[in-house]
């Protein structure tokens, strides 16, 4: 019985020890397993950071190129360049930026271009500069490595939508195919306006531009009404000059009327683009095809007033639709047989006149007649007006 149970010990013993030393290998060859598990995790790690912080450098390089590009485009045209290139602007050709730890490099490069597209390559008559190509390059430094992230924009000049058309006269003096200076008298014998305004031939030219390139129309009034041939349309364009339009001012409506009557007309020409916008300029001119003449009695009168002096007053001739301003006075004095012209041209808008240094005690008689702006004298004259000075005690 002791044998059996010392037998039964030793082996108890036995197994025991087995089981530990199962267990030591067992934990070890775990512990081995779980160090290479964390090694390649962790390796798997520092790749997943690196990996993460590349991707926000490209991020953080992306905006940077997408601001540059928008900086440049918000640029006013003449701006977009180098301070020393050509084109020149205000662009650095190189600058830095740090954002989140890391040092970016922006470098830009402006180059003309010459537009292909208008068939006229380095022959083209408007110059090849057409508009400008911007490159932008972001670069950075990633573990010894330079990174450089590109891209390229087209700025092209382009009027802002509230910059109108510019239009002008053509001028010339007696040239038959310009228009004619501001205030020019037509109907007198001042040739070769005279045959002009007899033939109905007088010229109207001008000239419109258009920096965005869509004039579309130009058109001569006077005094609001359109000669003929005077309206003109066109595709759009930069830059327009009509072909002489000739005006006469001789025409007439279909009632038989005269549409361009006596005295002053404005002449106007404008022009208009696709965006509706407009540009007009005017001038000036006459007709003096009559002598001037009081639509309703002059109504001369003549007073005494102190310094031995006589005031006249007197109400306004008309030229057309013009009030007369000028005057010629004619005055009968003591021991005159006739009228005699004391004020040859008078420029009288308040129309009236004093008469001084007269002799005291003394009557005097006076007309006046009525000067269009061309110098014709009216064939009819005021009423005759008398006054005697005063007596000086």
């Amino acid at each position: 019985m002791e044998k059996q149970n010392k037998r039964f010990f030793n082996h108890s013993s036995n197994l025991l020890n087995d089981e530990r030393a199962f267990g030591i290998v067992e934990a070890m060859i775990s512990m081995t397993i779980m160090s290479l598990v964390l090694i390649g995790l962790l390796g798997l790690l520092a790749i997943s950071v690196q990996a993460v912080s590349s991707s926000k450098a490209e991020t953080i390089a992306t905006q940077i190129l997408n601001e540059s590009i928008e900086k440049i485009r918000a640029l006013p045209y003449e701006a977009v360049g180098l301070p020393d290139g050509d084109p020149s602007g205000i662009l650095n050709a190189e600058e830095t930026k740090t954002v989140a730890g890391t040092l970016f490099t922006i470098r830009y490069a402006v180059s003309w271009v010459d537009d292909s597209a208008d068939g006229m390559s380095t022959a083209d008559t408007n110059g090849t500069n057409d508009y400008k190509q911007v490159d932008v390059e972001v670069s950075w430094s990633e573990k010894g490595t330079i990174i450089t992230t590109r891209a390229s924009t087209y700025v092209k000049y382009k009027a802002s939508q509230s910059e109108p058309p510019t239009v002008n006269f053509v001028f010339g003096d007696v040239d038959p195919n310009k228009t004619p200076p501001d205030g020019t008298i037509f109907g007198l014998d001042n040739s070769p306006y005279k045959s002009w305004f007899d033939n109905g031939t007088i010229p109207l030219k001008a000239n419109a531009t258009d920096p965005s390139g869509d004039l579309i129309s130009m058109r001569f009034y006077i005094s609001l009404i359109t000669p003929e041939v005077g309206l003109y349309r066109f595709d759009p364009t930069d830059n327009y000059e009509n072909p002489t339009c000739f005006w006469n001012p001789n025409a007439r409506d279909v009632y038989g009327d005269l549409l361009w009557g006596e005295g002053t007309h404005e002449v106007v020409v404008e022009a208009w683009d696709l965006q509706g916008l407009r540009d007009a300029k005017s001038i000036y001119w006459i007709i003096d095809r009559e002598p001037p003449k009081w639509t309703s009695p002059a109504n001369l009168t003549a007073v005494p007033i102190a310094s031995l002096g006589v005031r006249l007053s007197w109400q306004a001739a008309w030229d057309g639709t013009d009030k007369i301003e000028h005057y010629r006075i004619y005055r009968k004095g003591p021991g005159d047989n006739n009228f005699t012209v004391l004020v040859q041209d008078l420029n009288a808008p308040l129309l009236t006149y004093d008469n001084s240094g007269l002799q005291e005690w003394s009557s005097y008689q006076y007309y006046i007649t009525a000067l269009s702006p061309g110098g014709r004298e009216s064939t009819t004259t005021s009423n005759i007006a008398s006054a005697t000075t005063y007596f000086v005690i």
